[in-house]
């Protein structure tokens, strides 16, 4: 089986990541203390909620984990966005903190709550994207596997998505399904694509990067295809399952 976690860089994008996640500066330390302050005056009932949780994460318990999260997101964004920190601390902010008191408190606990609460930074990634990217169960991670059905001479492909730690969806079909799926998938960012020309609007240059690499990743995905079909032998057609 083959697995892919989206990485940081595309589902938490720099349009809808909080200032202090990218371009260190001095604005966005002044900026993060202002999310700390936030945090700090709920610190006791947000520890509380996450020690709850986490063992909600242990036991499985992944929908109440998100629906939690979601509300914690909604009802204090500024506190929220100071986990979001936390849970993704780069050595630019560690530097941009050090050397002052209320820095070094802000990047203490930081760093204990990133030790304490890293399982549940997938979730956590999930509702921030639900909330302040208007996402609905954002993709974070995918797995696929190839199959052979011999009795009917089918290639297939197995397919699962999950959304943080929530299992999305899973299914198992043919490989001409599975084009098609793609297809309907690209047929629609197509028309997004052209509805966004129609309209002027702009384009987030991290997306317009991401879309680009991917745009090109995909026609040489084609191009291999196009090669095995050449290759591929048939059979004629036999009595298929309803």
């Amino acid at each position: 089986m083959v697995r892919f976690d989206l990485q940081r860089s595309t589902f938490l994008s720099s349009k809808y990541r909080s200032e202090v996640m990218s371009n260190p500066s001095e604005e966005t330390a002044e900026q993060l203390i202002q999310y700390y302050e936030q945090y700090e005056q709920l610190e006791g009932t947000i520890q509380n909620l996450l020690d709850d949780l986490l063992r909600a994460r242990i036991s499985g318990n992944d929908t109440k984990v998100r629906q939690e999260l979601r509300s914690l997101a909604r009802s204090e964004r500024d506190a929220y966005r100071f986990l979001m920190y936390s849970m993704n601390l780069d050595n630019s902010y560690e530097e941009l903190l050090r050397g002052d008191s209320e820095g070094e408190e802000v990047l203490e606990t930081a760093q204990n709550i990133n030790q304490k609460y890293s399982r549940l930074l997938p979730s956590l990634s999930a509702a921030y994207l639900e909330v302040f990217g208007e996402r609905l169960n954002p993709i974070t991670s995918y797995d696929y596997e190839p199959g052979y059905r011999s009795e009917y001479a089918e290639p297939m492909i197995y397919f699962e998505a999950s959304t943080g730690d929530l299992d999305l969806f899973e299914t198992r079909v043919s490989s001409s399904v599975g084009l098609h799926l793609s297809r309907s998938i690209i047929e629609g960012i197509n028309e997004t694509l052209s509805t966004v020309i129609e309209n002027d609007f702009l384009i987030d240059e991290s997306e317009y990067e991401n879309l680009v690499e991917v745009n090109e990743d995909i026609k040489e995905k084609v191009e291999e295809i196009d090669d095995k079909m050449e290759s591929l032998e048939t059979v004629s057609p036999q009595t298929n399952v309803d």
